[in-house]
């Protein structure tokens, strides 16, 4: 049972990160003149509404209630969107780092929801939270792909500014 218990809290952990993302990615997408980054961002942002969904229908599946109350993740999903804050001018490539830093945090977390499920006994639980992983790793495996492209036009478009 204390697993299981375990397993809700984490659930609703992720459920709230899941949440904050998404505002995160909404602000990011309306913010970015990069069309590939807005489209990507857009397209992350839709798929993190679907994993919010996913894990909410997991706590009820466990007879959960999903909590609206703040937790040390949303706290970590605070600072992320604290970091919004940048200089405009660098926005971009400081977002795509905080994005990376995100989305490594849920992969972590995922990671652990998937042994937190199996340990439970909840196979379900597990593959829905591989799946939700599979998808946060291909978001990161963009950003890191794109992250360099991004730093190398800021910092010609900065120096040539400065000439």
């Amino acid at each position: 049972m204390e697993n299981r218990n375990t397993l809700i809290a984490w659930l609703n952990d992720a459920h709230g990160l899941e949440r904050a993302i998404a505002q995160l990615l909404q602000r990011q997408a309306q913010s970015t003149d990069d069309q590939e980054v807005r489209g990507r961002l857009r397209w992350h942002l839709e798929e993190t509404d679907r994993h919010a969904e996913m894990v909410k229908r997991c706590i009820e599946q466990l007879n959960g209630t999903v909590s609206t109350t703040k937790s040390a993740v949303g706290a970590a999903a605070g600072f992320l969107q604290g970091l919004m804050g940048w200089m405009p001018d660098d926005a971009l490539v400081k977002n795509l780092l905080a994005d990376y830093a995100a989305e490594q945090f849920e992969i972590a977390s995922y990671k652990a929801l998937i042994v937190a499920a199996q340990t439970a006994g909840e196979p379900q639980i597990a593959e829905t939270c591989q799946q939700i992983l599979l998808d946060e790793e291909r978001m990161a495996q963009w950003i890191d792909e794109r992250l360099p492209h991004v730093i190398r036009s800021y910092l010609m478009d900065h120096v040539e500014a400065r000439r």
